[in-house]
């Protein structure tokens, strides 16, 4: 995470649960991939980017710890509970 902060980037923990719970109108989007990570981790296959990777909930073919990525179509609202990390 020091990554992220030497580059004057905030990073936030916040339980799926209570994301979707806050965002109940909001249609979610699951992906396996690091969708924003823009260079090929060495010795790793390409992972391929666009639309197609991402997954509504009910079509999301793999357990909940496949996850890496949570998206939504627009903005969403913080829910009440939430760590600046």
């Amino acid at each position: 995470m020091s990554h992220y902060r030497s580059r004057g980037r905030e990073m936030i923990k916040i339980r799926i649960a209570d994301l979707l719970d806050a965002n109940p109108a909001k249609v979610s989007f699951f992906c396996r991939c690091n969708s924003g990570a823009l260079r090929q981790q060495p010795g790793r296959v390409p992972v391929k980017r666009g639309p197609a990777i991402f997954a509504p909930a009910g079509g999301f073919a793999g357990a909940p710890s496949r996850v890496v990525d949570l998206v939504f179509e627009s903005q969403v609202r913080l829910p009440e509970k939430f760590e600046v990390l």
